[in-house]
């Protein structure tokens, strides 16, 4: 796992600037997902609750953390799912294309006065 400064940035490194908890709600978690990396957005999840500078907002004990980096946390299967673009680009992308193709024909029926 990174080290804190590295997955909350340069702020988390300079203790100064984020020992007040308005410093701290100023933090961004920075992701490890990436197109490159073949992590799950689950394990994302469990590494920004582990880093979280917030305790309670994240893991209290190791024996917590461990079990969310083996399978998904139910909080995070609970959140609600990934858009249909981000699921299936080519479903929703045909199915747009559909959409203003049928709005495309009505509006030239309307106009040319086809019933």
């Amino acid at each position: 796992m990174a080290p804190i400064g590295r997955r909350y940035g340069a702020d988390m490194a300079h203790t100064a600037r984020a020992r007040t908890q308005a410093a701290q709600r100023k933090l961004r978690y920075a992701s490890v997902l990436h197109a490159a990396r073949k992590i799950p957005a689950w394990m994302d999840n469990a590494l920004r609750m582990a880093v979280h500078p917030d305790p309670n907002q994240g893991h209290e004990t190791r024996s917590e953390f461990e079990p969310d980096l083996r399978q998904p946390h139910q909080a995070f299967l609970n959140q609600t799912c990934a858009p249909l673009a981000d699921r299936h680009p080519v479903l929703f992308w045909q199915g747009l294309s559909a959409a203003l193709a049928a709005v495309i024909v009505w509006g030239l029926m309307t106009r040319c006065g086809l019933p």
